[in-house]
């Protein structure tokens, strides 16, 4: 987790903040504590003149107490909730950078790691390490104090302490491993249900929900067995062992403290101070134990997460992309990870600067498949062959840089909440005559002019036609003028006419930037134009 302390470091402050109150907070309970033995002992002595000056010292270092927790608790929360949203973001955009993890992690599980696994680990990190210290000197304190009313009390108790602590420790160990057991289940379960909504059509039209009903309830059965009750035992055993210093500690340090003063070692008010202090002590073991277990379960997650904080890019120098002069493709085969056969039959085809090549080829035959190999959209431990593009290996170059001469629409385009513009920009800048010719070339001109630039789309489009919204995202790549342009059956959703309006557009582009286009179409848009078939 060492790879994560650069987010924290702008909590420094808020870290001072809650450690100064939370120091303040027990030194000042520790005085009530002291001043409660004086006026107890001052009671039982009658003297009214000196019991009226120590209530009213009680009250003013009350009133601080209280003030103290307040700015422990404000800082704490700070710490936990601003750390958590850190982590959160920083996790979105290393999960983003990472290619490689993109690739590989399943959406559903991904979203876990970015909302669940990271909670956890972040109540560790943002608070954990200055938390630990503070409970760890507080304890010190407690017992320093319990040494002044009564040594021998205090060696009985801090022998019992080790003890509870020891087997709170064991049963802690456990608690972390079925802790771990249980977030790899509820990733597991976040990535079904996230399939489930995906396939909510299907569902609704063949009625068959209680099918995915007991699926999940087999998924449930599962991790209650592997995790569940595990979990439940051990944090059982683990309460008690707590429960015990909270609810007898005290009382047994008051019947021992009452001993002492039948003998006159010690007074009432000592008594009952030393066992405040002890009911005290509980808080620190408490903490103590529950951040230890913080810690190895955030250990636990973040041993299942880390790769979503390692750049794969960054690892190994990479060949600079040069501009776009041939692609030579010759593969026998390939493979999806968990996958029993081969996704694609031999092919092998060259495309160079200003081609327009279709990819031809029935259903299934892995044209597809292709497009994501070119575009490294897939992992490529499964290919048996070579990519290359100006004669180099396409995994020599990083991923970032790739990209910047290649690019790719889908069939399914996705949108974000926003207008158009928004949809088109991304975050990036260009100028609104780059804006408008996209939109003439993909036919939105009419459709931008009658509802405007920043016409508010709905999140996925699900306020415009299936139609638009694909040409929505064939003009979000051309206004990055990539020098290949790879198009996978990005005209399914459009009539006949449209079509056949934006294929002569497009090839206007095409000609004006100099662009390579390799297109896979079973609608013969781009027949007329092509100078190269390839066939799957």
């Amino acid at each position: 987790m060492e790879k994560l302390k650069s987010v924290y470091l702008q909590f420094r402050r808020e870290r001072c903040f809650f450690f100064l109150a939370f120091i303040g907070s027990t030194l000042t309970g520790l005085i009530l504590i002291d001043l409660l033995q004086k006026l107890i002992d001052t009671a039982m002595i009658l003297d009214v003149g000196y019991f009226k000056e120590l209530v009213l010292r009680f009250l003013v270092i009350l009133g601080i107490y209280l003030a103290a927790i307040m700015a422990d608790q404000y800082f704490l929360r700070r710490l936990i909730y601003y750390g958590e949203t850190a982590l959160k973001r920083h996790t979105f955009v290393s999960f983003v950078k990472n290619h490689k993890m993109v690739m590989e992690q399943d959406l559903g599980e991904a979203v876990s790691a970015m909302n669940n696994d990271t909670t956890i680990v972040s109540f560790w990190m943002s608070k954990g390490f200055i938390s630990i210290a503070g409970q760890f000197i507080i304890l010190l304190l407690y017992l320093l104090l319990m040494v002044r009313y009564n040594l021998v009390i205090t060696g009985i108790t801090f022998l019992i302490i080790l003890a509870v602590f020891g087997l709170s420790q064991h049963f802690g160990k456990r608690e972390a491993f079925f802790t771990g057991k249980q977030q790899g289940f509820y990733g597991k379960i976040n990535a079904y249900l996230y399939n489930c909504l995906q396939n909510f059509p299907v569902v609704s039209q063949l009625h068959n929900g209680e099918y995915f009903y007991r699926r999940l309830k087999k998924m449930h059965e599962r991790g209650e067995r592997d995790a569940i009750h595990g979990l439940s035992r051990f944090q059982a055993l683990n309460d008690a062992m707590l429960n015990f210093m909270t609810n007898t500690l005290p009382l047994l340090t008051f019947a021992t403290g009452l001993l002492f003063v039948k003998t006159g070692q010690m007074t009432t008010g000592e008594t009952i101070a030393i066992m405040l202090v002890a009911q005290k002590l509980n808080e620190p073991i408490i903490l103590i134990a529950d951040l230890i277990l913080d810690k190895k379960n955030a250990e636990g997650v973040y041993g299942r997460i880390a790769g979503v904080y390692t750049d794969m890019e960054l690892e190994t120098k990479k060949r600079e992309v040069e501009a776009f002069e041939q692609i030579h493709l010759d593969v026998a085969s390939y493979q999806y990870p968990n996958a029993g056969q081969s996704a694609l039959s031999p092919v092998a085809f060259e495309i160079e600067k200003g081609d327009m090549a279709l990819i031809q080829g029935e259903s299934g035959a892995g044209k597809s498949t292709i497009i994501k190999l070119l575009c490294r959209l897939v992992d490529l431990h499964g290919l048996h062959g070579t990519i290359e593009y100006n004669g180099y290996p396409i995994w020599d170059y990083a991923a970032k840089d790739y990209y910047r001469h290649m690019l790719q629409v889908e069939q399914e385009t996705v949108l974000i909440e926003g207008s158009i513009q928004e949809n088109l920009l991304l975050g990036d800048c260009f100028t609104q005559s780059e804006i408008d010719e996209v939109l003439w070339t993909c036919v939105l001109d009419t459709f931008s002019a009658e509802r405007g630039i920043h016409f508010l789309i709905r999140e996925n489009g699900g306020n415009i036609s299936g139609g638009e919204r694909q040409r929505i995202g064939i003009a979000r790549m051309l206004l990055r003028k990539p020098e290949v342009l790879i198009l996978d059956e990005i005209t399914s959703a459009l009539d006949e006419e449209t079509r056949q309006i934006f294929a002569g557009r497009l090839m206007t582009f095409k000609q004006k930037y100099h662009m390579t286009i390799l297109a896979i179409s079973h609608m013969n848009d781009f027949d007329t134009y092509c100078n190269k078939t390839i066939s799957t």
